[in-house]
């Protein structure tokens, strides 16, 4: 698709504004040619579906989480982490080999249409753990620890580059504590993002994961992920 700009700004305008009128519309261009993209729906089909579901919502046979909440920025960061080596290199860790091996598979312009067609699948409420911790508890520590970045509805902040975590799957937090703590996610020394939640991870144990896994499902109910969406 190609786009022949003609238009003639104002001479009354200011450069500036002008300009920043300019971006604002090519930005605009772009993310609703991505939105309509006929290939973002065939891609997800094709590389994301078979382990991720149809609707994204994850498969714990697979150890592949759920997606469907993730805005398109994270989704992209992580993509990126998988294809230079940041994620899934560790020999102890064959389902993120098995990502890496799919993100490279990807092109470049493909990782923003599948990113972007991610973000719009509806969201999944985390669900209770299975030994249901301390929510009280759950909420010192996620207050103490993870709201800086996540914020106080669990819903993320681009700016941090963290994502919202109270759509992931309980398993699979837990599962990401245990990569977190072991290197083979945040032990990259490029990683800087990682490096920072590998150490929050190893300074609590796993009483207080039960309880802020539990508070997250909590959270969930007051802030749901579907509800607000950090693009």
């Amino acid at each position: 698709l190609q786009f022949r700009m003609t238009m003639r700004l104002p001479k009354s305008l200011n450069p500036v504004r002008s300009w920043r009128l300019l971006l604002s519309l090519l930005t605009f261009l772009a993310e609703t040619i991505h939105a309509e993209d006929p290939d973002a729906k065939v891609l997800f089909q094709t590389t994301c579906a078979i382990c991720h579901g149809p609707e994204g919502h994850g498969d714990q046979s697979k150890m592949a989480p759920s997606i469907a909440h993730l805005p398109y920025w994270y989704v992209e960061i992580q993509l990126q982490k998988f294809r230079e080596g940041k994620r899934g290199v560790d020999p102890a860790d064959p389902f993120g080999i098995q990502m890496r091996a799919m993100a490279l598979a990807l092109k470049e312009p493909q990782i923003s249409a599948v990113a972007r067609y991610i973000n719009a699948l509806p969201a999944k409420p985390i669900e209770p753990i299975d030994d249901e911790g301390d929510v009280v508890s759950g909420e010192r520590i996620y207050m103490e620890n993870c709201a800086a970045c996540h914020r106080y509805n669990g819903y993320g902040e681009k700016v941090f580059r963290s994502p919202p975590l109270t759509g992931l799957s309980n398993w699979y937090l837990q599962a990401q504590f245990d990569k977190f703590r072991s290197g083979q996610r945040g032990g990259h020394e490029l990683d800087v993002d990682g490096a920072k939640m590998r150490e929050m991870a190893k300074s609590i144990g796993k009483r207080a994961e039960a309880d802020l896994i539990a508070f997250l499902a909590e959270l969930a109910k007051k802030h749901p992920p579907g509800e607000r969406r950090t693009r």
